[in-house]
């Protein structure tokens, strides 16, 4: 078998205006570079975001009760046969995969990043009681609003809906409020090579 080259396309005008809706390379560039950039922002927000909840988690001395974490995987399990459905798996499918085993399977697997679910929320509450942070319920509105937009033909729990808008939108405010207050400082990631000093 003879070896073959690989044969890439040049880099030109009408490449960029043939692969995107660039009107030349140029411009091509430079939505490729924005594009970097927004994902760098988002992963350097999450990545703060993360650091904050480990740290506000430490703080944390309440053990969390096996009830409220059966409940929430309960909700997350249910959550994620919703999606199933919602992305068009068929119902005799989705209902084949409710199973006592398929839960406790993922319980097992879900259960420690349930317990830090938890911690967290437990955790943003205490620090929104103690700042006076609060939600405006205008706002909880306008993401309902959306939501049923969203799930609009649907049947939707309104009461569950309303607390998880409310809970993102708190976590949302406190952590701005943490941002803000607090020093944050950002260290460059190591390469696995690299010795830490």
């Amino acid at each position: 078998k003879a070896l073959k080259d690989n044969l890439y396309p040049a880099l030109t005008d009408e490449f960029a205006q043939k692969c995107s809706e660039a009107q030349n390379l140029d411009e091509l560039k430079e939505k490729i570079r924005e594009g970097i950039s927004q994902e760098s922002v988002v992963s350097t927000k999450k990545n703060i975001e993360k650091a904050i909840e480990s740290e506000i988690i430490k703080l944390l001395t309440v053990e969390i009760p096996e009830t409220l974490i059966d409940e929430q995987t309960k909700t997350k399990f249910a959550s994620m046969m919703s999606d199933f459905k919602a992305k068009g798996m068929d119902d005799e499918q989705v209902k084949a995969m409710i199973t006592k085993d398929n839960f406790d399977k993922y319980k097992k697997t879900s259960r420690e990043n349930t317990v830090r679910a938890l911690e967290v929320s437990f955790a943003i509450g205490e620090i929104a009681k103690k700042e006076g942070i609060k939600v405006d319920p205008q706002e909880i509105e306008a993401k309902m609003v959306d939501i049923r937009m969203e799930y609009q033909g649907e049947e939707i729990d309104e009461e569950q809906a309303r607390s998880r808008v409310e809970a993102e939108l708190e976590k949302n405010k406190v952590m701005e409020f943490l941002k803000e207050n607090n020093k944050i400082e950002l260290i460059e990631k190591k390469e696995e090579g690299e010795q830490q000093e």
